[in-house]
């Protein structure tokens, strides 16, 4: 029997135990992220927070509702972007995407923000285009 043997066997049992570890960190994150879910939903200041810096302008939120169906989703209801007093975006109903690796470096915790039965309206006019329909 050769020495390189008993070598290969340890970097085996090496590279066996880390993938165990990422397989068990991963499910922990996850697992951390759907208990998260829920309080984020209790507490809407903490998602309008965040979505003011990701936007870079104010954002009001009526209300949330949490949902992990396949991914993690926040479920919004009155969505308001920007000045409302002014020319601010009013959307009656959305779905914010969650990352739940996005802690990691070169992620972001926002994936998608989605508009849901909103219908828009893109009409020519002297002055030039008009877009209706969002708020």
């Amino acid at each position: 029997m050769s020495k390189a043997a008993p070598g290969r066997g340890r970097i085996r049992r090496f590279l066996v135990r880390m993938i165990a570890l990422g397989i068990i960190a991963c499910a922990l994150v996850i697992s951390l992220a759907k208990l998260a879910l829920p309080w984020l939903a209790a507490h809407p200041e903490v998602v309008e927070k965040k979505l003011s810096a990701w936007l870079h302008t104010e954002v009001k939120i009526d209300a949330v509702q949490s949902d992990w169906q396949v991914r993690a989703k926040l479920k919004i209801q009155g969505l308001h972007i920007g000045d409302a007093r002014n020319s601010g975006l009013n959307i009656a109903s959305s779905e914010l995407e969650l990352d739940p690796f996005g802690f990691l470096p070169g992620r972001h915790w926002v994936q998608d923000l989605t508009m849901l039965g909103t219908q828009l309206t893109l009409a020519q006019t002297p002055t030039g285009w008009t877009l209706d329909g969002l708020g």
